[in-house]
């Protein structure tokens, strides 16, 4: 009897000693410090690529904000220019100035500024006389304001520039743009002036995102707070030389950026400063660093997340590679155990290795003879109206599996060369966009060959209709080969059946004869026969025992090519 080999027990497997992990922890500790550098690294970076696109937003910015506020107080100095010129040119022979007139040019005039609160002309001495916002029965005297005064003395006929200033009539911080009026002698006669309300300033800074914690200020040339936005009115017309502003305007007056905490909130911010490019105001532009590294913060998250992952997965791999590795070892020492047992296996079934070796190689051969000419033969290549049925295209080896020429194909339905294939099958297709099968294909000449169709359904695009791609091969070989493949199969079967039957005749035909040659000896020797006689017979009944188990064994073998064998259990003495 053949016997079968025990499998590995679950207890043979033996974890390595704990000295062989050492190598494991040490790459995954490794691997650990890699990780953490790269995502170090790669946050550090990021936050460097936040804190620069920071500073050029608010460089930026602050360009926006120079050019739109430049471009505002140029429009109010023409102004300004254009009452200065115009009103010594409409003044009466007596040497007065027609007071209609006047009033009148100057809200014409103001209607082109509608970002001042008033547009007004003071004489010399002081007394306001033309414009808007003038209360009604009282005199309104600015001859002590600073304004009137600069404008006053400039005999240069510039616009001056003065604030932030309270107004009294307004009640508004303003600045104020004034220039001196003169008579036709070119005597002083009076002061032309505008107010611009800082709160000007507040529209301007509340179009643009600055973020929820971010700030825009202006300032005079002196430090001098005109506007801070968001609005801090407390802060408004005073003067702060000690801040990081003024250190860094000392350093570089006409523009810059630097990151500090800024008052009066004292949240840090990444600033840009900019002195305008025709007027004594510099804008700051500050964008809190909260705010612009919120990202990054979620990056940061993000990074140490996955980075966390990374490690995780390192050392549970580097344990699961490490308890692989000791049931690796556990098991190939047991088989060492049995390999010996397994070497009497070998040699027994060797032959029988070697026979269906040769059966597997022929049939690989044939196969691959099989593979070898229908990866050289023609394919056929359709396309076909999905909507018709009809052929609007063929290659060459199409048109000679048909009979058919190029023409007549394409004047054909598909059903005329593949009736089998029906139309509902072939609106299926068109819904799962592709589909492989055998059909019969019908040449001109009436013959019918098998053929292999695989067909894709393209979708129109938007110069291009739908069609239906279809790839068809003869088959006519592949068939032929399967059915002598199938004969070759049964064929074999057919000799295995029969060597089997005729090992299992033979085995019975001869140990029924040696069955009654062993029982004679048996009766021979149990009877009175001479001395001489008993060594023989027992060579004998020794030779028809070895010579019984020889058949045994041959049975047992026919046995075990028809599945007939049967297994027992035996004590063995070891």
């Amino acid at each position: 009897m053949i016997r079968i080999a025990p499998s590995i027990p679950a207890t043979a497997v033996r974890p390595p000693s704990r000295r062989r992990w050492v190598p494991y922890v040490l790459i995954a500790t490794a691997i650990t410090v890699l990780v953490a550098a790269l995502a170090a690294r790669a946050l550090t970076q990021e936050q460097e690529r936040y804190q620069e696109r920071a500073v050029i937003a608010t460089r930026n910015l602050s360009l926006l904000l120079d050019q739109h506020i430049s471009d505002v107080l140029d429009k109010i100095s023409v102004v300004v220019q254009s009452v200065a010129q115009e009103y010594p040119q409409h003044r009466t022979f007596e040497g007065r100035t027609n007071p209609q007139w006047a009033q009148q040019y100057l809200l014409k005039q103001k209607d082109l500024l509608p970002e001042v609160i008033s547009l007004q002309i003071a004489d010399r001495d002081g007394t306001v006389l033309y414009g808007n916002d003038i209360p009604q029965g009282t005199i309104s005297r600015v001859g002590d304001r600073d304004y009137f005064v600069r404008a006053r003395d400039d005999r240069t006929g510039k616009v001056t520039m003065t604030g932030p200033v309270f107004a009294r009539t307004s009640r508004q911080w303003s600045i104020v743009l004034s220039r001196r009026l003169t008579d036709a002698s070119g005597q002083f006669a009076g002061v032309v002036y505008a107010n611009l309300p800082v709160s000007y300033f507040h529209e301007v800074f509340s179009s643009i995102d600055l973020g929820p914690k971010g700030e825009a200020t202006v300032h005079t040339a002196d430090q001098t707070l005109v506007y801070r936005y968001p609005l801090e009115s407390g802060q408004m017309g005073k003067r702060d030389e000690s801040g990081e502003l003024a250190k860094r305007i000392a350093q570089q007056p006409d523009s810059g950026e630097y990151v500090a905490a800024t008052a009066p909130d004292g949240i840090k911010r990444s600033n840009a400063y900019r002195l305008l490019s025709r007027y004594p105001f510099y804008v700051v532009v500050g964008l809190a660093v909260d705010d612009y590294l919120g990202g990054w913060e979620q990056s940061l998250l993000t990074v140490f997340g996955l980075a966390g992952l990374a490690v995780a997965m390192t050392w549970l791999a580097a344990w699961q590679v490490y308890r692989a590795i000791g049931r690796q070892t556990a098991e190939i020492s047991h088989r060492r155990k049995v390999s010996a047992e397994l070497e009497g296996y070998r040699i027994h079934l060797e032959d029988l290795v070697a026979q269906r070796t040769s059966e597997l190689q022929a049939t690989n051969d044939n196969l691959s003879d099989t593979l070898f000419a229908m990866e050289r033969v023609g394919i056929g290549i359709f396309w076909i109206d999905p909507r018709s049925g009809r052929f609007i295209y063929a290659n060459r080896c199409a048109t000679e599996m048909s009979g058919y020429g190029a023409d007549e194909l394409m004047a054909l339905h598909f059903r005329n060369i593949a009736p089998n294939l029906e139309i509902p099958r072939f609106i299926r297709f068109r819904r799962q966009r592709r589909a492989q099968f055998e059909t019969i294909c019908q040449t001109q000449g009436g013959s019918r060959i098998p053929i292999e169709v695989t067909m894709y359904y393209l979708p129109g695009r938007t110069k291009e209709k739908a069609r239906v791609i279809a790839f068809v091969t003869d088959i006519t070989r592949r068939k032929e080969a399967e059915a002598a493949l199938r004969r070759a199969k049964e064929a074999a079967e057919d000799a295995a059946q029969a060597k089997s039957a005729f090992l299992a005749n033979m085995s019975h035909e001869i140990r029924t004869p040696m069955n009654a040659i062993l029982g004679t000896v048996h009766l021979m020797r149990r009877s009175d026969a001479a001395a001489d006689w008993v060594e023989e017979l027992h060579t004998i009944d020794a030779a028809g025992e070895h010579l019984l188990h020889i058949v045994n064994d041959i049975l047992d073998l026919s046995k075990v090519e028809a599945d007939r064998l049967s297994l027992e259990e035996t004590d063995l003495v070891v």
